[in-house]
């Protein structure tokens, strides 16, 4: 697990990725259980893909998309910044370096 959260934390100071961590206080929340993918395209609809533990799915119906893209703005709000993520993760790892 510690390798895993130090090259998160490598990620994340090289721009490659921004991950926004859930704090535990807010509890149970759709995307927690699942996948989410949204993507747009310049001559295309924009469609998401999302994925359970059983079963993957491609939605296009733009009603759904727009609910998708709901319920991941409101995740993404009550996450943390990506400063706060990547002081969090940076203290997972000293705290795993010392239980080591």
């Amino acid at each position: 697990m510690l390798e895993q959260i130090r090259h998160m934390v490598r990620l994340m100071e090289a721009s490659r990725v921004r991950v926004h961590v859930m704090p535990y206080r807010i509890g149970a929340h759709p995307l927690l259980q699942s996948m989410l993918t949204l993507m747009w395209f310049e001559d295309q609809p924009p469609v998401a893909y999302s994925e359970g533990s059983q079963v993957g799915r491609l939605h296009d119906s733009p009603t759904v998309v727009t609910r998708l893209q709901a319920i991941y703005d409101l995740a993404l709000s009550d996450a943390l910044s990506l400063a706060e993520s990547l002081v969090l993760l940076r203290a997972t790892a000293e705290d795993y370096e010392r239980h080591d």
